[in-house]
């Protein structure tokens, strides 16, 4: 189980700067589709990291 949450946890942590890449890439091109995918993913890796503390404690 712990494997499967360090697995989970570098996946957060690409997800998040990925999307956090985005943002700042869609704000310096003025695109605003790109801001709000990496919004998306940005928030979607938070909550994924959630997820993964939760199951660490559980477990």
């Amino acid at each position: 189980m712990d494997e499967a949450v360090r697995g989970l946890r570098f996946f957060v942590a690409v997800l998040s700067v990925g999307g956090v890449c985005l943002v700042v890439g869609g704000a310096v091109s003025g695109n605003a589709l790109l801001m709000v995918l990496g919004a998306i993913a940005a928030v979607c890796g938070l909550g994924l990291g959630v997820l993964a503390y939760l199951a660490h404690r559980k477990a």
